[in-house]
């Protein structure tokens, strides 16, 4: 799972990545997501960042948010 998201975005930890993705790319990776993993054992969540839930994001330590309007936290 991880190389293949990785292809997509930016891991900020190990299970948790962000995402800059057109409604289009977004449902393409929800497909990709499904192929990848078992229903039955695992789970995936993405949530939607908008622009003012993005500037309410507080980073502690090294690294950076992603600079978009929209952002996919898989």
């Amino acid at each position: 799972m991880f190389k293949s998201l990785h292809a997509w975005g930016r891991p900020v930890q190990y299970s948790v990545f962000e995402f800059d993705l057109k409604q289009s790319q977004r449902e393409k990776l929800r497909q990709k997501i499904k192929g990848i993993i078992d229903p039955t054992e695992d789970k995936v969540r993405l949530y939607e960042l908008c622009g003012s839930c993005l500037v309410r994001v507080e980073v502690i330590g090294e690294g950076e948010i992603t600079k978009t309007e929209s952002v996919y936290v898989v």
